[in-house]
């Protein structure tokens, strides 16, 4: 749910070293203004802790519900994005 580091908002490149700082971006240029839920910023929160567990823990206590959970999210987040993507005016 990531995706790539580096995002245009508006006429702005933001680039970024990390997957928090996207997170982070994410936040504050698209849920906190409200052109998206913030429910897709606490995804991000939670799809990133979720993928550090399954990199790094041993085992990973994810589930298979979770991980349902985690791709039904993401999909539900794709789609808000391609609308949004979709209403912004071209250059």
């Amino acid at each position: 749910m990531e995706g790539p580091a580096s995002v245009q908002v508006r006429d702005e490149l933001l680039l970024f070293s990390s997957h928090q700082g996207v997170i982070s971006a994410f936040g504050q240029h698209f849920a906190k203004p409200g052109l998206m839920d913030t429910s897709y910023h606490r995804a991000l929160i939670t799809a990133c802790s979720r993928r550090q567990l399954g990199d790094y823990a041993i085992p990973s206590g994810l589930s298979a519900r979770i991980i349902d959970d985690r791709l039904r999210e993401a999909r539900d987040f794709m789609q808000a994005a391609q609308i949004w993507l979709k209403d912004q005016p071209t250059a």
